[in-house]
């Protein structure tokens, strides 16, 4: 059953990205680079896919942390870990 809902990918955000419309998925997990420049892009590639919510591995190391402030503004609704969970 939960291969019928979750669908995992292993590659560049921008080149999988473009296989999803907006707010197309319920939930997107990024697990990426931790560099700042890269959590920043792949939010910004990935926020708009998601109708619901987006969750981010690594949210305690300083690049991430800085990226999400950015790109978020806010706390995040919910941190399991170090996965910080924001709803839409």
């Amino acid at each position: 059953m939960l291969k019928r809902l979750v669908r995992t990918f292993i590659s560049s955000a921008s080149a999988t990205a473009g296989e999803f419309s907006d707010a197309s998925v319920d939930m997107v997990f990024v697990d990426g680079e931790s560099q700042y420049e890269s959590v920043l892009q792949d939010i910004q590639i990935w926020s708009p896919k998601a109708a619901r919510m987006i969750a981010i591995h690594r949210c305690s190391q300083p690049s991430v942390k800085r990226a999400l402030e950015e790109a978020f503004g806010r706390e995040p609704d919910l941190v399991v870990g170090d996965i910080a969970v924001f709803r839409k």
